[in-house]
């Protein structure tokens, strides 16, 4: 069975209602085009709260600062008890942690904000899509949006009894993989095998093989049936035709 050499699940990452779709079905996109936008209306506003908070734990911090400033000379002169001047540099220090995570809450929401438009992560082909215009997606439950493959090369996996693996092995390994396509044609590209399993399958007596094909016009598609025929070597033999055997 053919498989895309990668693919990957396009998953939205916040919650939101999907507003647009930049893309159709099957299309081949580039990494880093965009797939999908989610309303980003409340993330903007959510942003918006987080950097008036910073603003406002900034104005905070600046005060502190000039009271723990103001009353360190007065408690060196004991005009004030060290402890006054203690408690403003502690409350410095706490306002500097609040500056700290409301600065983090602004990088939240920023991350947020930037998930609303879903781009593609690879180069491929997109899959149907899983959700309509419309619909509400949530990371914690329907957040599969589409499937993406990168179908060039494209992979094929088959599987080798043991003797037949023995034999492969027998010849170094090093074997070419042709494909039969379901209409009884071979795909005009010849395969490597590019992976051989390291056990055997108890309930079968087979050993998993993968080999790589160079498919630049979508000739063979992900999940489509095939035939693999691997040339391991060479031998003398008399050849009949079907036909003369009963």
């Amino acid at each position: 069975q053919a498989e895309g050499s990668r693919e990957v699940e396009v998953r939205a990452r916040v919650t939101g209602v999907l507003l647009q779709q930049f893309h159709r079905d099957g299309d081949v996109v580039k990494a880093g085009a965009p797939l999908y936008r989610i309303d980003p209306a409340p993330f903007r506003i959510a942003l918006e709260q987080a950097r008036a908070a910073l603003a406002q734990e900034s104005a905070s911090l600046e005060q502190a600062r000039r009271e723990a400033a103001r009353l360190g000379p007065l408690a060196e002169q004991r005009a004030i008890s060290r402890k006054e001047a203690d408690d403003a540099a502690s409350a410095a220090r706490r306002i500097e942690a609040a500056v700290a995570a409301a600065r983090a809450r602004v990088s939240e929401a920023e991350l947020n904000l930037s998930y609303t438009a879903v781009n593609a992560p690879i180069a491929g082909v997109t899959g149907r899509s899983e959700r309509s215009v419309g619909s509400l997606v949530d990371p914690a439950g329907g957040s599969l949006l589409t499937r993406m493959s990168v179908t060039d090369p494209i992979w094929v996996r088959f599987s080798f009894s043991e003797p037949e693996w023995q034999r492969m092995r027998a010849q170094g390994g090093d074997a070419s993989v042709a494909l039969v396509l379901p209409d009884g044609g071979v795909h005009p590209v010849e395969g490597t095998l590019d992976f051989a399993g390291s056990s055997v399958d108890p309930r079968l007596g087979a050993v998993q093989m993968r080999a790589a094909f160079a498919n630049p016009g979508l000739a063979l598609l992900p999940g489509q049936f095939v035939r693999a025929r691997v040339r391991i070597g060479e031998q003398d033999a008399f050849v009949v035709p079907q036909a003369a055997v009963q």
